[in-house]
């Protein structure tokens, strides 16, 4: 056994830390471990069992200490694991131990039973005396698909994630196992992984942009291929030195008048940012196929389900639309109604709002969130309102009005498809509008 502890001054050294200093900062009883006589203990055993008989393995017993960090120090070593009960199991799948280093399984357990049918003998370890557990499903599958829940909401490194696709994924991994009342028990497993991957608030950061492909950060102008966990993360890649987009351009110049573009290409560019900055909704002004539309079509492409599209008037008089756009990054009404609005107080609150605001969804309690979503709109009219006649309602509204369309100017049936070839160089021209 290695000697790690000694006496210092008056204090005891345990493992090179001052057993004092650690009651104070963890308060007592303490119990704490040596990684380096454990390491050593290891070592040991490799040096008299497995490097003269290579087919030997070193198993370590979970039972002596079930811990995360433990579990994760053997594997470091490259030792395997000895768990017994489902208690030890789970805490090895949560601290992201490949099964197959689980030596010796007790039979017990039946986390090997097959359902009826199934040709091979061995199941899910999550199959347990003929039922699904759920606290094993849960962490098996947060080990497969590392995600976090966010107010009920779950993020994955790609941003939100789409509950509808991962239900079914769910069922496709169950439905071998169980026949009965399969829907209540895919709604029970999608609860059971947000519990078990509860984690503090996402930061809403502004400093970079999360592309497919990694993380562009705005002040250094840098692109990294590391992805981390964020709100937002936009379907397209990042391009530093795309191709020209010559269409987008030449579309540019057809639909807007110069001194208009610069305006156009910042909001497109903010609409990336989970940032009200501005406080501005813009709204694009027409008699009608311009083709102004397509601004809301190309924005698609660049955010994804970053963006919803969404009725001005729908959402000043509904209280849950608020709700409906959590986590957006733009709102775009593709044809707003020349209806005066009844009350602005909804929209106001959104264009201009900054830190958390209370918000509500059908049949759930409200909850504060942050919100920072951009409103888009095109509309032969400009946006008014019944009883609100306030600078303050007219001065958030930035109105643009494009070009009347010319008379000779024939219409390209394939230029989204164009756009959508294009998509790097115009999201890269987006960014320079920041």
């Amino acid at each position: 056994m290695n000697m790690v502890s000694e006496i210092k001054g008056s204090h005891l050294w345990f493992d090179g830390c001052d057993t004092v200093e650690l009651a104070k900062e963890f308060g007592t009883p303490l119990y704490v471990m040596s990684k380096t006589d454990i390491v050593s203990r290891i070592n040991e055993l490799k040096e008299c069992f497995v490097k003269p008989y290579p087919k030997n393995r070193i198993a370590y017993a979970a039972k002596a200490f079930c811990c995360m960090g433990m579990y994760k120090l053997c594997e470091n070593e490259g030792i395997s694991m000895d768990v017994v009960s489902g208690g030890e199991l789970y805490t090895a799948m949560k601290a992201g131990i490949d099964p197959k280093k689980l030596e010796k399984l007790d039979r017990s357990m039946d986390l090997f039973t097959p359902p009826p049918g199934k040709p091979d003998l061995e199941g899910p370890l999550w199959f347990v005396n003929g039922t699904i557990n759920e606290i094993l499903f849960s962490a098996d599958y947060l080990r497969r698909h590392p995600m976090k829940c966010i107010k009920k909401r779950l993020y994955d490194v790609n941003g939100s994630v789409d509950e509808a696709c991962m239900e079914y994924e769910i069922y496709k991994s169950i439905s071998n196992y169980v026949s009965k009342d399969v829907a209540k028990l895919c709604t029970r497993l999608m609860d059971s992984i947000k519990i078990a991957a509860y984690a503090d608030d996402l930061p809403v950061d502004t400093d970079n942009i999360h592309f497919r492909n990694g993380t562009y950060n705005i002040a250094e102008d840098s692109f990294s291929e590391e992805k981390i966990f964020c709100r937002n993360r936009l379907p397209v890649n990042y391009h530093p030195d795309p191709p020209i987009a010559e269409e987008w351009f030449k579309f540019l110049d057809d639909l807007f008048y110069l001194e208009d573009i610069q305006a156009v290409k910042e909001f497109m560019g903010y609409s990336m940012l989970p940032t009200n900055r501005g406080q501005c909704m813009m709204i694009l002004l027409g008699k009608g196929g311009e083709g102004k539309s397509l601004i809301g079509d190309v924005l698609e492409l660049i955010l994804g389900n970053n963006m919803s599209k969404y009725g001005i008037k729908k959402l000043a008089l509904n209280k849950f639309g608020p709700g409906d756009l959590q986590g957006k990054l733009l709102m775009v009404d593709d044809d707003m109604t020349n209806d005066a609005l009844p009350d602005t107080g909804i929209i106001k609150s959104i264009v201009t709002m900054e830190g958390r605001s209370d918000m509500e969804k059908k049949h759930a309690s409200s909850f504060q969130e942050v919100m920072y979503c951009r409103i888009l709109a095109f509309s032969n009219v400009p946006l008014s309102a019944l009883y609100d006649k306030s600078e303050g309602f007219y001065r958030r509204q930035l109105i643009i009005q494009v070009k009347p369309k010319a008379k000779d100017r024939l219409d390209d049936k394939n230029i989204l498809d164009k756009f959508k070839e294009e998509i790097e160089g115009i999201t890269r021209w987006c960014i320079d509008g920041l």
